[in-house]
């Protein structure tokens, strides 16, 4: 089971939270308050769906929102940031029903995550960690050594260069 800790003094002492869902993988805040966590999804055979949580009273309730729902794609998210209440971008991989087809997936939202715009990318990994620069660049890196990045972050393109790197 996922584990969700609040501390308010610094780290001195931990609280443990109501624990939101199975997988969480990401957690971003923007204040006291507003806060998301990312996560859900599966590998093939046992296709599931990304999922968001919303807080706006410091963790003490959660909304979820649930991507890829009633579809016949999987979907994981690894990893969330937020710039504001509003913007904010998620990123993971899809999977086709038979496994075949898998895609690292960039999502931006300008209303706090209850509707995702997707962005398709030209890699199969999943996209698990990502680093926003001054609201214009974006950095995201992936399984197998890849590393995107997109120059424009306050306008959803797709990602412009990809360099995949192997060891």
């Amino acid at each position: 089971n996922d584990t969700l800790l609040k501390t308010t003094n610094s780290g001195n002492t931990w609280e443990l939270m109501r624990i939101v869902y199975n997988n969480t993988s990401s957690i971003s805040f923007v204040d006291v308050s507003t806060g998301w966590i990312a996560g859900g999804g599966t590998e093939y055979p046992n296709l599931d769906w990304g999922q968001i949580c919303k807080t706006t009273d410091a963790g003490l309730s959660w909304d979820k929102f649930l991507f890829g729902y009633g579809t016949e794609w999987g979907f994981k998210f690894f990893d969330i940031h937020f710039l504001d209440r509003n913007r904010g971008w998620v990123f993971g991989r899809f999977l086709s029903p038979s496994g075949t087809q898998r895609e690292g997936i960039i999502a931006y939202t300008m209303n706090g995550g209850e509707n995702l715009i997707f962005q398709r990318t030209s890699t199969s990994n999943g996209l698990v960690s990502a680093s926003i620069i001054e609201d214009s660049i974006i950095w995201v890196v992936g399984k197998n050594g890849t590393i995107l990045r997109n120059s424009n972050a306050q306008i959803p393109t797709v990602v412009e260069d990809e360099i995949n790197y192997y060891t």
